[in-house]
């Protein structure tokens, strides 16, 4: 089956002779929006009360009948004010690897074990985002597979004074064996598009 169309679109140029880009539209989560475009066969289920996005795809109308499918759950998390000052590595790991059955169970009825991918995290958007990957992703040592799982922390810029971080949860699968979890890449461009309002 063709390759699956890339998830999250950035917006493409705009006519040459404006040289202009259309704006992606924005999903809005409540306290905050995701400005992202939504290629074919994504949908994006909102609950603005819980500050929770679930993005969804498969290549095929009929779920059961999909040769990929991919589940990103995106969560707005107020950390407790004395637990602010706690380390962002050490926070990070509490909600991704130490409270993260839950969420992770929830979300695709499993819990796989995540590592992290880089201490430094990567600058984004003014903030800092910390991504996981499953160990034999992080030794090098996969060749193929059929589920693949990632997460990732951010803390945007306005962390130090509302406390305000971003959770996200991922998982690939495909009928067919791959060497890489293509529509997983997209979770960064998801996080990068949000502002808070």
């Amino acid at each position: 089956m063709a390759a699956a169309i890339p998830a999250l679109m950035m917006a493409r140029r705009g006519n040459a002779a404006t040289n202009a880009s259309p704006s992606p539209p924005m999903i809005e989560v409540g306290s905050y929006q995701i400005k992202l475009a939504l290629a074919p066969g994504w949908r994006a289920l909102v609950q603005k009360e819980n500050g929770y996005v679930l993005l969804a795809y498969a290549d095929a109308s009929d779920p059961d009948l999909a040769s990929i499918g991919v589940k990103i759950g995106l969560f707005r998390i107020v950390v407790p004010t004395e637990a602010r000052q706690v380390d962002r590595v050490a926070l990070a790991q509490a909600y991704v690897v130490q409270d993260a059955a839950g969420a992770q169970k929830a979300l695709f009825a499993t819990v796989t074990k995540l590592v992290l991918g880089n201490r430094r995290g990567v600058p984004l958007n003014g903030g800092t985002l910390l991504e996981y990957i499953e160990p034999i992703d992080a030794m090098q040592g996969r060749k193929m597979s059929t589920v693949f799982v990632r997460a990732c922390v951010f803390f945007p810029p306005s962390y130090a004074k509302d406390g305000v971080l971003f959770l996200a949860f991922g998982r690939q699968e495909s009928a067919h064996l791959a060497a890489r979890a293509d529509e997983l890449d997209i979770m960064r461009q998801a996080v990068a598009g949000i502002s808070t309002k």
